[in-house]
């Protein structure tokens, strides 16, 4: 409400400009590269441009709020509570534990398993993608005590159709997704319920 600061929109809406010309620059170089010769890579790289690009607006938009609110004195202490309370490094360790660590277990667990499959057609690194958002999202609603939730996302994943009808391999492959899954969701569980105790203690 502090409508006579034109210092604030007037630096958004500059940053605003200078980062979006910045990528959209970038964006039309591997574009005009891409019509030649298409790269995968290129595209890869294009996506990690636009989250840096929506990360840096957010952190503009930090940046303004922290001065309307004269608030600058208190980043770094309240960072240093984030990195030293207890409850904080608990709620942190665990998420560490269920992105990639969990998914290098389930990975090895099934890995025998995936040998079994005759063919391994998929988008590449898409199991463990959805692997880590899964266990996230049960790890969230088992913190919240949503347990209801948890059903929901099982509910929700059980509408993928890994068969199709002309795959002899169709039931392996039903099988090999359902181990990962029940593994992962039970990893996922397991660490909630084991986080909720701590933080209560």
């Amino acid at each position: 409400m502090q409508w006579t600061n034109w210092i604030a929109p007037l630096s958004i809406f500059i940053s605003h400009g200078l980062i979006d010309y910045w990528k959209i620059s970038i964006e039309q170089k591997i574009d005009a590269k891409n019509e030649k010769i298409p790269n995968k890579k290129d595209k890869i790289i294009e996506v990690v441009y636009f989250f840096t690009d929506q990360l840096l607006h957010l952190v503009i938009i930090i940046l303004v709020w922290l001065y309307l609110t004269d608030s600058f004195n208190q980043v770094i202490p309240s960072l240093v509570d984030l990195f030293t309370d207890e409850k904080s490094l608990i709620i942190i360790t665990a998420f560490i534990i269920i992105t990639w660590p969990a998914g290098k277990t389930i990975g090895k667990i099934t890995e025998t398993f995936k040998y079994e499959l005759s063919t391994t057609d998929s988008l590449k690194n898409a199991g463990t993608y959805i692997g880590i958002t899964e266990r996230i999202l049960v790890f969230i609603f088992v913190l919240l005590g949503q347990f209801a939730a948890i059903g929901f996302l099982i509910a929700g994943k059980s509408i993928l159709r890994v068969s199709r009808d002309n795959d002899d391999d169709a039931r392996k492959k039903t099988e090999y997704v359902l181990i990962g899954t029940m593994i992962s969701f039970t990893v996922a569980i397991l660490i909630g319920l084991l986080t909720r105790k701590l933080l209560s203690m």
